[in-house]
């Protein structure tokens, strides 16, 4: 693995020192430049395009940045299209009519956000406002489900870039909407078109789930999506879309939303298939134009995929309307949809966990006589210590008691006796020593992660023997 992701590196880093900084991937190049430490500063890039003037809204010229490699100088990483070849064979006859269509499902949604990226990134804010009135326009295309692996691309390029995804939300909740009645009646993502029209795609159901966990909806409905693509794995630990043979591209996006989520997942089996799809020059590659992408978005797996699983497993996303008002933390229901996907998984079902029960000795007292602001105050920083637990997620039970949920894997005990530790001198920095509040925490040693709704519920029950002992901690097996 580190041989291979060696190799990757380099080859990026050789792309970025030799980039046309015109071309779709320049703006790719550079962010993957910067994660590397080279020279392809985002400032060169921002310089070429204040230079450039754009064509119409709708023309193909309508960024500062090339959206297809036809008029950029040839790059390394890109070979002619005449050897060009389509990860899934059955598009090869789409290639050879029209080769541009397809370079576009890969290059139009990466260009786009990855160029927003580098806008934001470097405060360009005229060129910036610019192309995110055309990306508007371009997004919008894709939520009318005409093209499932397209349209979930261009999600998925949206939901993996933060900044991209803060300007583009909207579209990203409408394309994600526009495939979620289908893929509730299914199981799956069913492709929508020439060849591929009505069967099933581990590639697009993958981005279909990753995409409603980053966005946090339909929660219950990624988790089946989730264990659809996990189903989907063949002999040697590859995918493939339908029957067609596995590819670089399909396994790329099946590991990836696995390797986050599923304990029992074994990231070796893929690593070792991309350690035999890499290609001499160190590049991966899946019809040649996203080249820079695909490699970098697959050396950065590879380093992700040798940290434990409660280091890498990424928690559902929930929208900051949907949080809890006064502590910031995920509301109660939010802990329901987890407990679905931990049960939809058998990796997960199985996993032991381990779920923490809080509540404030001394909070009533602090409120009567500080008043609710204060004491909303005290909640709030409570909150912010929570979620700074590694391997954790923090939820708001009511009132003054929250959860704290361990990932599997993760020593939750060591994390709370590091916040019990912290917590007296984080108080009384912000509220003074007068009347202290004091978390009291009852530990459940969860035995399966399909076991959490009823672990809160056993943890309920419990909390009044500690409460009766006078303790501010327990910790049981459930």
């Amino acid at each position: 693995m580190t041989e291979t992701i060696a190799r990757a590196e380099a080859a990026l880093s050789k792309a970025a020192r030799d980039a046309d900084l015109r071309s779709p991937m320049a703006a790719t190049l550079c962010l993957a430049s910067a994660r590397l430490g080279g020279e392809l500063a985002p400032e060169r890039l921002v310089e070429l395009w204040s230079q450039r003037s754009p064509g119409s809204p709708r023309g193909e010229a309508r960024y500062r940045w090339e959206l297809t490699h036809t008029r950029t100088e040839p790059q390394a990483y890109c070979p002619p299209r005449a050897a060009w070849t389509p990860w899934r064979p059955r598009d090869a006859a789409l290639l050879a009519r029209d080769a541009d269509k397809l370079e576009l499902r890969l290059t139009l949604p990466i260009a786009i956000a990855d160029g927003l990226t580098v806008l934001a990134r470097h405060e360009a804010g005229p060129l910036l406002r610019e192309a995110e009135a055309v990306a508007r326009a371009d997004f919008a295309s894709f939520i009318h489900a005409s093209h499932a692996f397209s349209d979930c691309f261009a999600l998925r390029a949206l939901v993996e870039r933060p900044v991209a995804l803060e300007r583009m939300r909207p579209f990203a909740i409408a394309t994600a909407a526009a495939y979620t009645p289908g893929a509730e009646q299914e199981g799956c993502v069913l492709a929508t078109r020439f060849p591929f029209h009505g069967r099933p795609l581990t590639s697009t159901t993958a981005m279909l789930a990753g995409a409603l966990l980053e966005l946090g909806q339909d929660i219950t409905l990624a988790a089946r999506l989730v264990r659809f693509v996990a189903e989907s794995q063949r002999d040697g630990g590859a995918f493939g879309d339908d029957d067609e043979p596995s590819d670089v591209l399909t396994t790329f996006l099946a590991a990836e939303l696995l390797g986050r989520l599923d304990p029992a997942f074994d990231c070796d089996a893929p690593a070792r298939f991309f350690a035999s799809a890499q290609r001499p020059d160190g590049f991966f590659r899946a019809l040649g134009p996203e080249t820079p992408w695909l490699t970098d978005a697959i050396a950065r797996w590879l380093r992700g995929a040798t940290q434990p699983f409660h280091a890498r497993f990424r928690w559902p996303s929930i929208p900051d309307a949907n949080r809890d008002r006064k502590t910031g933390l995920p509301p109660y229901a939010w802990f329901l949809d987890l407990t679905e996907l931990f049960g939809a998984l058998p990796g997960l079902a199985s996993a032991p966990c381990t779920l923490a029960f809080l509540d404030l000795v001394g909070f009533r007292a602090f409120n009567n006589t500080h008043g609710q602001e204060r004491g909303d105050a005290v909640l709030e920083e409570l909150a912010a210590a929570l979620m700074e637990v590694e391997g954790a997620a923090a939820v708001r039970d009511g009132g003054d008691e929250l959860l704290l949920i361990g990932a599997p894997g993760a020593d939750l005990g060591a994390a709370i006796d590091a916040f019990e530790a912290a917590w007296p001198a984080r108080f009384a920095a912000r509220f003074g020593t007068g009347a202290p509040v004091l978390p009291r925490i009852l530990i459940g040693d969860v035995g399966r992660g399909d076991r959490l709704r009823h672990a809160r519920e056993v943890l309920g029950r419990a909390v009044a023997d500690l409460k009766n002992s006078g303790e501010l901690r327990l910790r049981i097996s459930l």
